[in-house]
């Protein structure tokens, strides 16, 4: 195969000499103007926004499993096999369509949580302040079986509802920052992956029309011959 399309180039390269036939000319006519189009549009693609259309097409494509994997749980529960192909697409899915979201719009992203975050960090610490001024005992009770399990560790725990609050909400902090650094650990090989889709077609078709801006076909047939001589 590799062999054919060598030498198809081949006798493409010969110009004229390969082209006296009028309908081979005329294809080969066509084949460059087609490809002299294909080429031009697939150069000017704006990556990001091509990126934020095959986030949309993820996020659809989850729907579209999900549904999927609910029907075939119901109605074909005996067919293990594409049960578990579904599931694997809607996860894929599912992760795709965030990973781009999260990296292309992460701040929008982080900012329709941010009051949760900070309301479920602080809260704590905010009950231990208010259990202090109340000589309430609830704090000691919520925190009870942390300081149990880091007395059995051999950890000492502060015995202060304020100080109690302010390690719990430290705690739950640290937890959401472990959560983020994940976030970005799963994320950014899956966005990468699929920028990686979008934008090598790009590039290359950048890169033709820079070594052949009024011939682009010919273009692609030598760095078609060159990755094909290197395989």
């Amino acid at each position: 195969m590799f062999t054919l399309t060598q030498v198809l180039i081949g006798i493409y390269w010969a110009g004229e000499i390969a082209r006296q036939n009028t309908y081979i000319d005329n294809f080969v006519s066509s084949l460059e103007s087609g490809y002299r189009y294909f080429n031009q549009n697939i150069k000017e693609i704006k990556i990001v926004n091509n990126l934020i259309a095959v986030r949309k097409l993820y996020g659809w494509l989850t729907i579209i499993n999900f549904l999927f994997l609910v029907i075939f749980h119901y109605f074909f529960s005996s067919s293990i096999g594409l049960i578990s192909f579904w599931s694997i697409a809607f996860i894929l899915c599912l992760f795709g369509w965030f990973s781009l979201k999260w990296c292309l719009e992460h701040k929008k992203t982080v900012s329709e949580f941010k009051l949760q975050i900070f309301y479920i960090t602080f809260s704590p610490f905010a009950l231990s302040i208010l259990c202090f001024v109340t000589d309430n005992q609830i704090m000691q009770l919520i925190v009870e079986p942390l300081r149990e399990s880091l007395i059995q560790m051999g950890l000492s725990f502060p015995t202060h509802p304020i100080l109690c609050g302010a390690l719990l909400s430290t705690f739950v902090g640290f937890i959401f920052f472990i959560y983020y650094i994940s976030t970005w650990f799963f994320s950014v090989p899956i966005a990468f992956i699929s920028t990686l889709i979008i934008a090598t077609p790009v590039f290359v078709a950048r890169f033709i029309h820079l070594i052949s801006p009024n011939q682009p076909f010919f273009g692609f047939t030598a760095i078609l011959f060159a990755v094909i001589s290197f395989l």
